[in-house]
């Protein structure tokens, strides 16, 4: 009878921890570096799997969800969030050690509009050009022209 008993404990256990297991596989999800990334998943950290051949090319992927996530720097910020800032996380130490992730913002309805509606417009963010094109001077940055 107890052995019965403990056999009935194990098997619910291991039910258990495959139930828990799955769950955590539909949350997050390792891609190699060179995979396309579906869309409304968003890369969260960097490193080494048995996958992926090769040093630092594993990459976690989560659902896009949250007002506040820390996604890796060098992808698209996910739609219906705004950049909020840059910073560095241990997750994403592959692609570097300084300035390796973002902080990103879900846009928030204005305040005119209910729920339902379409969400607020995201501010521009300013394009920076590397090296002006040849038909425009060089600003003089000493006296603000």
């Amino acid at each position: 009878m107890k052995i019965k008993f403990a056999f009935g404990l194990m098997v619910l256990a291991g039910l258990a921890f495959a139930g828990l297991s799955a769950a955590a596989s539909r949350q997050a999800q390792i891609v190699c570096s060179e995979d396309i990334i579906p869309e409304n998943m968003a890369i969260t950290a960097t490193g080494t799997s048995p996958v992926c051949r090769g040093s630092c090319r594993a990459r976690r992927l989560e659902p896009v969800r949250g007002s506040v996530m820390i996604i890796c720097a060098n992808q698209p910020v996910p739609e219906d969030y705004n950049l909020d800032s840059i910073t560095t996380t241990p997750d994403c130490q592959c692609l570097g050690n300084e300035d390796n992730a973002y902080v990103v913002k879900k846009m928030e309805v204005s305040e005119g509009q209910e729920e339902g509606e379409t969400l607020a417009t995201p501010t521009r963010t300013p394009v920076f050009r590397p090296t002006p094109t040849p038909s425009e001077p060089l600003p003089d940055f000493r006296t603000g022209e």
